[in-house]
């Protein structure tokens, strides 16, 4: 985790010992401070000064978790003190399996008037709760994906909602991004649970 620009990488803000949770993007991170800006629909109680919080980045291929002391708030954007060193936090719930499969993203261009629109993508590995997809076209962490791939060549594809958690270029006019699934029919939901355990 290094200083200076970390394009759209997901943080999940929390209060210790409570559900209160929020979402946002790393802004900035030093050895002393980061600062996140907190997506708008995000609501958390009134954060005072030294409050303490509980921080979850990922970056790349790891996620971290960092204890934080509240230092100020303006509007959405959050500045907290590291009170312990970062951890390497492993926040998977479910095993991955590589993979190279075909996926049609259906997303919701709103810089262009909120006009759907399709991209063919490709997933390099997947679980039952998600996948990382290799795209062609940059998207922005918490961002709404509709998914449609087929497995073990059945006839019908399966079709789910996710949520991009992280996504961070990958060579030229590529991008790779981390979703999670949030919705998805129980019957599909089902078989991926079979297939990948």
């Amino acid at each position: 985790m290094e200083s200076g620009s970390q394009g759209a990488i997901a943080v999940e803000v929390r209060l210790p010992c409570q559900r209160n949770t929020c979402t946002g993007t790393l802004q900035a991170i030093s050895r002393e401070a980061i600062s996140v800006r907190l997506n708008k629909e995000s609501q958390l109680p009134r954060l005072a000064p030294n409050m303490p919080v509980e921080l979850y980045i990922q970056a790349r291929e790891a996620a971290y978790r960092i204890n934080a002391a509240v230092q100020e708030r303006h509007n959405d954007v959050l500045i907290v003190r590291l009170v312990a060193p970062p951890q390497v936090a492993d926040r998977r719930s479910a095993r991955r399996y590589r993979v190279n499969l075909p996926v049609q993203i259906t997303l919701n261009n709103v810089a262009d008037g909120g006009r759907y629109r399709q991209q063919d993508a490709r997933a390099v590995d997947i679980s039952r709760t998600g996948m990382r997809l290799l795209l062609h076209t940059s998207v922005e962490a918490g961002q709404m994906l509709q998914l449609e791939f087929t497995l073990l060549d059945v006839e019908q594809p399966i079709r789910a909602t996710a949520k991009v958690r992280h996504v961070r270029p990958h060579g030229e006019g590529q991008w790779m991004a981390g979703v999670k699934f949030t919705e998805m029919a129980r019957v599909d939901a089902a078989w991926l649970a079979r297939l990948f355990p």
